[in-house]
């Protein structure tokens, strides 16, 4: 335990169930004073480590310390692979760019900005200010990523903060120990970089390459084997766990590339297999275990960055030039944040695609004041060699840097985005709540009405029930044209909310399908290409939406490898496995939109009789839909025309879904009432489980 604390075995299994139990108290603690949970945890880590003081078990609390070694590869790990796996991957590739130029790039000019002004104002030379520069740099927006989420801030401002906060870790390393590399070398660092300035970039596009290829390989290693893994979290959580561990220790230590890129490479790759590769209530399991890693790891460091805080200023000689050093630091952190952020981000606004929304003021506003700084700058400036002659300044300009931007950014966030108008509800977003909110009480009511008879529900209860729901049917009903009086019958937004309206539906019913079994991966992940474009063009205003025409990796693959083999190979095996399955996919995908379009069409058209929505908007709506549906009927006519064999394979098939789907339920309704014990639960749904494996296979061929 040397290596972790300087306290015995029995001290630190103590101390540990004390910070456990104390964080534990202080999330409630924290969320009911509406306080950010992290930045709280700081705080309460340094009066620990002050109370501390008071009673036996002093030196053992300030002994338990966080070093660079536990940062990196203990808490760092678990902590990146979380946010990359449960990351929104089309949203964050739709922001792709700023985050790239904030996290590459952004991060360069911010090391650089400081590190000339702190050699200027402050007693640190100029390889120790570019030092202190690139570790600075790096930011830990972990509090206001879990503030954002109860705000109910905007996915795609929350991609930007976390995302650059992915990339720049790895960029802030490959800095740092270029400039650290340039100490030992104890020359000039302007002079060394621009003489190797092509070795240096091939560095940084080593370090990046290497760590995206260790972890697309790990990852998919481990994930194949997970594949075969069926009905097992436990076994699944546990290789999760060394997808995160390897990816990290292998690209560090063995092939000295970057590990965090490795990591986040890996977590894509999970997150993409807990999304589309394994059943719901397994992938839920696997969140939710991450989340329970997330919350420990998280909460055990800010604890001990509050603790290792008080401990080291406690210990330190300050004097008015290390204060008026430190408030150029702090004011030049700022400087370099607002010129990195107000910089770049309009420069990729000019270069983004047409039709795209570029990132606006208030939205480049939290960016700006969100960049705090965390647990990579501090472990980096622990990890700073002892004989480093400006080590202990470093440490302490890092550990105020952290402390300022954690409690005071971070705790005047909620502050600001309700200054900035960024936690209003728009008027688009109320009545879309009011919308779903009217959805779920009719699907309520109905599942009332099928399933109260059979539960045994007296008549009496059943028509109060009823009742009640059409009472809130009609509420709601008033306050969508309450609403709507209120802000005027705006056309323009009229159309979106009708044809927002029809993509959620849309969207739920694919879902439903592919839960349901009704469609496969590669079809769902080209209808969720399409819901997120036709999406986009309503929100720009491009009404009604296109379809787009490219499929997605997956059916492209199959079809560009199905065209190759019956061009040059028409009548071998392979041939006929691959245009089978294409033929497969474009059936399933057609039967899907013919399905949906009409039920979304009929919802429409419901929605519009009730509550007197402007006809041309409903009409317009309607009529696309139903055109869309004509389409895929006639493709269905003409696919069983010319291949009716197939056809009727890809109807068996589709008959034995909606069997099973049945039975699956049934089967949940019997555990849930008792009537069935867990073994029988699990071998009905492995047998359920085979038949759906099956029938697939037999369609695939």
């Amino acid at each position: 335990m040397g290596i972790l604390f300087e306290a015995p075995v029995v001290y630190t299994e103590i101390i540990i169930i004390l910070i456990l139990f104390l964080v534990s108290v202080s999330a409630v603690a924290l969320k009911k004073l509406n306080f950010p949970y992290t930045v709280g945890l700081v705080i309460i880590g340094m009066a620990a480590g002050f109370l501390a003081g008071f009673f036996e078990i002093s030196g053992s609390v300030s002994g338990f310390t966080v070093s660079p070694y536990i940062i990196f590869y203990v808490f760092l790990p678990p902590l990146v692979f979380r946010s990359a796996f449960k990351i929104d991957k089309r949203v964050i590739l739709k922001t792709i760019r700023p985050i790239l130029l904030l996290a590459v790039p952004g991060l360069i000019i911010s090391a650089f900005i400081i590190g000339i002004i702190a050699d200027a104002a402050t007693p640190l030379n100029l390889a120790a200010a570019l030092i202190f520069g690139a570790l600075i740099s790096a930011t830990d927006p972990v509090a206001v990523i879990s503030l954002f989420k109860e705000l109910g801030v905007s996915r795609r401002l929350t991609m930007l903060v976390e995302g650059e906060s992915l990339f720049n870790d790895a960029s802030a390393i490959v800095m740092f120990n270029l400039f650290l590399a340039v100490w030992f070398i104890g020359i000039n660092p302007f002079g060394y970089i621009a003489s190797n300035l092509s070795q240096f970039i091939i560095d940084i596009l080593l370090s990046f390459g290497g760590g995206i290829l260790t972890g697309l390989t790990i990852g998919a290693v481990l994930v194949l084997m997970m594949s075969y893994i069926r009905n097992n979290p436990l076994v699944q959580a546990t290789l999760s766990i060394i997808i995160a561990y390897s990816a990290f220790i292998v690209s560090e230590i063995y092939l000295h590339v970057s590990g965090v890129i490795a990591v986040v490479s890996a977590g894509l790759v999970f997150g993409w297999f807990v999304q589309n590769q394994i059943k719901r209530d397994e992938s839920k399991r696997l969140e939710e275990f991450w989340d329970f890693a997330g919350f420990i790891t998280n909460s055990m460091l800010f604890f001990l960055v509050g603790i290792t805080a008080y401990g080291f200023f406690g210990n330190f000689n300050f004097d008015k030039l290390f204060f008026a050093g430190l408030l150029v630091v702090i004011m030049t952190v700022f400087f370099a944040r607002a010129v990195v952020v107000f910089g770049l981000i309009p420069l990729s606004n000019m270069f983004g695609k047409k039709g795209s929304r570029p990132v606006g003021l208030k939205d480049m506003t939290v960016i700006f004041w969100g960049g705090l700084r965390g647990a990579v700058a501090l472990a980096l400036a622990l990890s700073i060699p002892l004989d480093f002659e400006f080590r202990d300044l470093i440490i302490s300009y890092t550990l105020a840097v952290a402390l300022v931007t954690i409690i005071i950014s971070g705790g005047t966030m909620k502050w600001l985005t309700t200054r900035i108008g960024l936690e209003k509800i728009s008027f688009m977003d109320k009545i879309m709540e009011l919308f779903a909110r009217l959805e779920a009480k009719s699907e309520g009511k109905k599942m009332l009405l099928s399933v109260g008879p059979e539960a045994g529900i007296s008549d009496e209860i059943l028509t109060s029930c009823i009742e009640d729901y059409d009472q809130e049917i009609i509420n709601t009903k008033k306050s969508i044209s309450s609403l709507w009086r209120e802000h005027g019958k705006d056309l323009t937004s009229e159309r979106k909310i009708v044809w927002l309206y029809s993509l959620s539906i849309e969207h739920q019913a694919y879902h439903d399908l592919y839960e349901q079994g009704f469609i496969t991966e590669p079809v769902f992940s080209q209808i969720e290409h399409i819901i997120d474009s036709k999406y986009d063009d309503i929100l720009s205003g491009a009404i009604p939406p296109e379809w787009p025409g490219h499929d997605s990796a997956m059916i492209s693959l199959y079809n560009g490898i199905s065209g190759i083999l019956d061009r040059f190979l028409p009548d071998m095996i392979i041939s006929r496995h691959f245009r089978r399955n294409r033929l497969t996919l474009q059936y399933d995908f057609e039967a899907a939109i013919m399905i949906v379009s009409a039920h979304v069409s009929g919802k429409v058209s419901e929605i519009s009789g009730d509550l007197q929505v402007e006809s041309t908007a409903a009409e317009e709506c309607i009529k696309y839909y139903n055109e869309r549906r004509d389409v895929s009927l006639k493709y269905i006519e003409e696919y069983n025309r010319l291949y009716p064999d197939l056809s009727l394979l890809v109807q068996d098939y589709f008959a034995g879904m909606t069997s099973l789907s049945g039975e699956a339920l049934a089967v949940e309704r019997l555990a849930r009432g008792g009537e069935i014990n867990e073994k029988m639960l699990f071998m009905l749904k492995e047998e359920i489980e085979k038949k759906r494996r099956d029938a697939l296979l037999k369609l695939t061929g």
